[in-house]
């Protein structure tokens, strides 16, 4: 399994994921509704978004973002079939890390 940042190119496989999880579970449409989109996304990442994924065989299984102006871990999610195999605990150590780096001193989701 792969670990690297998100790129663009991405955010179509992490909806994809993000609708396939079992947790927290939200549809395209209920994402929609909160104003989580695609187009929405790819400017968060823009901005002061960053996350981090884990591919495996070239296939998106899981993925983690965050948001360094309020040290919000704003999403998580594995699809089910990976959970349980370190996946999830890596992606949310490097969000982690990532904010503390970037100055955040209380970290905190949702």
């Amino acid at each position: 399994m792969d670990f690297r940042e998100i790129t663009e190119r991405d955010i179509p496989a992490l909806f994809a994921v993000r609708v396939a999880t079992h947790e927290n579970a939200l549809s395209h449409e209920e994402l929609r509704s909160l104003g989580i989109t695609e187009e929405s996304v790819k400017d968060k990442l823009k901005k002061s978004f960053k996350g981090w994924l884990c591919e495996d065989d070239h296939k998106v299984v899981g993925f983690a973002i965050g948001d360094k102006s309020t040290g919000e871990l704003w999403v998580i999610a594995v699809l089910p079939e990976y959970i349980g195999k370190g996946i999830g605990s890596r992606l949310l150590l490097t969000v982690e890390n990532w904010l503390q780096e970037s100055g955040c001193s209380r970290l905190w989701l949702t």
